[in-house]
């Protein structure tokens, strides 16, 4: 499992990583918010471990960015505020996991491992989306038309799965712009250039937004 460990305390990042590393698990650490937000750009995590107490950007500012763009990624809130959980739901932020500094290494790699079963089970059930000739894995972030992989960033990725899933049928502005991290206009321009050499389009839809079409 890919994981992301987002903690200033960069002595404490250090050993939970090599915790980690040490089960099997691929590990990254940053000491603040915004290095948190570009390396999740940057790269695929199934698991985030976020202190709440960051500079730049606080563990609330980074988990509101992360929920707009995605249901996907679980979050273990690690934090010597024994309130963070209730701060963060107070905001309308929701953590899947949540242990109060100082902590054991036994504490932490069980609830590790209780949330990389439930991971794993997450990723068994959720559905691929297929829409003509173009399939769209969540789980994997791998996007084929025809079997053939179409590249895409993240954002272009987002927003044709979201299209793939209304088979068809319009989807505003409103729903599109939370998946992206830029404005929502130059992903879309980006996306219908990776399209124009499949069968399939976007179709401006007046008053409406966008709709996925074959032909």
């Amino acid at each position: 499992m890919r994981i992301l460990i987002a903690d200033d305390n960069e002595a404490l990042a250090l050993g939970l990583g090599h915790v980690l590393e040490q089960s099997g698990h691929v590990v990254e650490a940053v000491s603040d918010g915004q290095a948190t937000l570009e390396a999740i750009e940057r790269g695929h995590f199934e698991l985030l471990v976020l202190d709440y107490g960051m500079p730049r950007l606080d563990g609330a500012q980074v988990l509101r960015r992360v929920r707009a763009r995605t249901d996907y990624l679980p979050v273990l809130l690690a934090s010597a505020h024994d309130d963070a959980a209730r701060r963060l739901a107070d905001q309308g932020l929701a953590v899947d996991a949540v242990l109060t500094k100082p902590f054991s290494i036994n504490a932490f790699e069980s609830l590790v491992e209780e949330l990389e079963r439930g991971i794993c089970r997450e990723h068994a059930t959720r559905h691929v989306v297929h829409f003509g000739p173009l399939r769209c894995d969540p789980a994997t972030g791998r996007t084929t038309i025809d079997g053939a992989p179409l590249e895409l960033d993240d954002d272009q990725r987002r927003v044709l799965e979201r299209l793939a899933s209304h088979h068809g049928e319009a989807v505003g502005a409103d729903e599109l712009s939370p998946l992206a991290s830029q404005p929502l206009e130059p992903v879309i321009a980006g996306l219908q250039q990776r399209l124009d050499a499949t069968p399939l389009k976007l179709v401006a839809v007046r008053g409406i937004g966008w709709c996925l079409a074959i032909g």
